[in-house]
């Protein structure tokens, strides 16, 4: 098998020149790219000891070991090789795609599994991640003539890695896509996606990956996680202290500082430092390298401490109307001081907050106090109760709930002829979350006035219609009638006048005929029968 290179006129009916491109064994051409002049640049993968190369090319030797890569610059006619240069180590690696930018140097990308792959001083990554069965991707540069090696790194991590191409902007970056089995694959901060893509079904990760390098040189950042077991403690790093499970960026070749804070109280446990998972000491440097992720692992012994209870969580009042709490300091692990001040914060203004007694000693209870200003807008209003030994603070959420109340009606007055009916309509408008209903009541009617209602309670906002029913023997007169709203700690009522007219035939609403023809009836039937009955016994 042996690589070629064909280059076709314009209209695709004539070779401008064809030729072979290897040794005596196997070579791949791979890829192909033109400088500005013509000049083809080739890359691929050899086996062949006596490929062709050039004296004065960066390497004439061909690495012991498998394939290798290979660079090659043919002439813009094909009849010469400007260029022939080997890169590689002493196992395996090959060229998949190849750039050239303004200034002639020649950009290839690839894969390798050698442990030697030359890298240049400063490079991005410039040893081997993975294991040696494992490939990394690389970018090589080369200059012009193909004598010098002018930058060249590894990328990837512990998994497999493929450079599939390589593409040049303008400014110089360089643009590299391919594939990554490598969970720890060099990803940087805020990117499009900084997570591997693992198939749990496969049980394979099998990303794609895209990279811009500005430099061949400098650092990677990688992705350093750090962890606690049991999770949530706080470790430092160079001597600042974050709370697990945390994650920070580092750049490859440089180290940081662990301490893992001991000991430390988190609830009513004082946690004591056990063991890194690296086998590192209590506060120890790391390096930064890809896919790093460490976890301080603590004991644990019971420290006596209190806790805060309230009952109930969520109380419901009104404005002008007050609500208790009832608080218990329990005491935990043999704790017995010092005593407890007790406080509640983000109280709502017009609000007053009372605790009787003000501190405790575990275990002891007391009681907190609310009074509600009659100004106090309805609402649900978050607090916590707060419990301080001086060291330690405990706390409880509670919520005060204010219901609000209205009545309305539809008329300050009602005039009503004795032997009649009349309505009212009675509008009832509640704020809040309402358990119990709020029920209403008449009072102040005068002797023969009844009253009806349409809707008697109410557990959400509505309305309701009053009817009176007067007599025809009813006094005449105007009276204060009071209708009264009352709920479980909310109570609201209205007056109107209702003035009775003497005199007149029953007045029957409308809607009260088919009532009335329904009376009729039954008494005619009832007469009917009377009579039946009295002429019988005359006979």
């Amino acid at each position: 098998m042996e690589a070629f290179v064909t280059r076709m006129n314009a209209a695709g009916s004539a070779l401008v020149y064809s030729t072979f491109l290897g040794g005596d064994r196997y070579d791949y051409a791979n890829a192909i790219a033109l400088d500005s002049v013509g000049n083809a640049l080739v890359t691929g993968h050899t086996n062949s000891s006596d490929f062709p190369v050039t004296p004065g090319a960066w390497n004439t030797t061909v690495p012991a070991g498998g394939d290798h890569v290979y660079v090659a610059k043919l002439n813009a006619m094909g009849s010469a090789l400007t260029y022939g240069t080997f890169i590689g180590g002493t196992k395996f690696s090959g060229g998949n795609a190849i750039a050239v930018d303004p200034a002639g140097d020649t950009f290839v990308v690839g894969f390798t599994s050698d442990l030697d792959f030359p890298t240049t001083p400063g490079s991005i990554q410039p040893a081997h991640a993975g294991d040696p069965g494992y490939t990394d991707a690389f970018i090589s540069e080369l200059s012009p003539s193909g004598s010098q090696l002018l930058a060249s790194t590894y990328l990837g991590g512990t998994g497999g890695d493929v450079a599939m191409s390589v593409a040049l902007d303008v400014a110089g970056n360089a643009y590299i896509s391919g594939e990554t089995s490598s969970m720890d694959f060099p990803v940087t901060q805020g990117a499009f996606d900084t997570t591997p893509n693992f198939n749990y079904t496969t049980q394979r990760l099998d990303d794609g990956f895209v990279a811009k390098l500005s430099n061949l040189v400098g650092g990677l950042t990688y992705r350093i996680t750090v962890d606690t077991g049991p999770a949530g403690l706080d470790v430092e790093i160079n001597g600042t202290s974050h709370a697990t499970p945390y994650t920070f960026w580092c750049p490859n070749g440089t180290s940081v500082w662990m301490n893992a804070t001991s000991p430390q109280l988190k609830g009513s446990y004082q946690y004591w430092f056990s063991s890194w998972s690296d086998g590192g000491a209590e506060d120890h440097l790391i390096a930064c390298v890809p896919g790093l992720s460490l976890t301080a692992y603590y004991t644990t012994t019971p420290q006596p401490d209190f806790v805060l209870l309230a009952s109930p969580s969520r109380s419901s009042s009104a404005p002008g109307g007050s609500a208790t709490v009832d608080l218990t300091v329990l005491s935990l692990n043999g704790y017995s001081g010092p005593i407890v001040n007790l406080s509640v914060s983000t109280v709502p203004a017009g609000v007053t907050a009372h605790f009787a007694p003000s501190f405790v000693a575990p275990s002891g209870t007391a009681g907190l106090s609310l009074s509600i200003s009659p100004t106090v807008t309805p609402g649900v209003y978050p607090m916590a109760i707060e419990g301080t030994n001086g060291t330690a603070t405990r706390s409880v959420p509670f919520q005060l709930e204010v219901l609000g109340l209205q009545v309305t009606t539809n008329t300050t007055s009602l005039s009503i002829e004795a032997g009649s009916l009349g309505s009212a309509t009675l509008m009832v408008t509640l704020e809040g979350n309402y358990t119990n209903p709020v029920v209403l009541s008449v009072s102040g009617l005068p002797a023969g006035v009844g009253v009806s209602l349409s809707t008697g309670q109410f557990f959400t906002t509505g309305a309701t219609t009053l009817t009176f029913i007067v007599a025809e023997n009813a006094a005449t007169g105007t009276y204060p009638v009071t209708v009264s709203a009352v709920g479980a700690v909310i109570k609201r009522s209205l007056s109107f006048s209702l003035q009775i007219l003497g005199g007149g035939m029953p007045v029957v609403p409308t809607d009260d005929w088919t009532a009335l023809f329904g009376w009729f009836l039954g008494a005619i039937v009832i007469a009917a029968a009377v009579i039946y009955l009295i002429e019988r016994r005359k006979r």
